[in-house]
């Protein structure tokens, strides 16, 4: 990952924020909907450089190294498919995936609660 510091707090989001981040990202996005490997490197590449993050240039690596570690840990699977002359991989949430998604959303509202109590005082 590139980092660069950007005139805004985005420079404070350290490579693991970015990380854990990135991979909730991904799974809601498969979540909301299967999708092959280019649609989500699209639209998951669009979202995280809108977002303040301190990312300058290429994310696919970013991108597949998460979604493979995702496949990896049993959160989504992979289904290849020919269409034309092509493969393409059609990613979909697993249940374990749908849980550990849940469970993460929490975890982050009560992370983002207790900073912001933190930081009002």
């Amino acid at each position: 990952m590139n980092c660069k510091p950007k005139p805004d707090a985005s420079h404070y989001i350290t490579k693991d924020m970015y990380h854990a981040i990135l991979k909730l990202i991904l799974l809601t996005t498969i979540k909301e909907k299967k999708t092959y490997s280019y649609k989500m490197l699209k639209d998951v590449g669009e979202i995280v450089k809108s977002r303040h993050f301190p990312h300058s240039g290429s994310i696919k690596n970013d991108i597949y190294n998460t979604i493979s570690a995702l496949e990896n840990a049993g959160y989504v699977r992979v289904q290849a498919k020919l269409e034309g002359n092509r493969v393409k991989k059609y990613y979909s949430i697993t249940a374990k995936g749908t849980a550990a998604l849940k469970e993460s959303r929490v975890v982050f509202s009560q992370a983002v609660r207790s900073v912001n109590g933190i930081l009002s005082k």
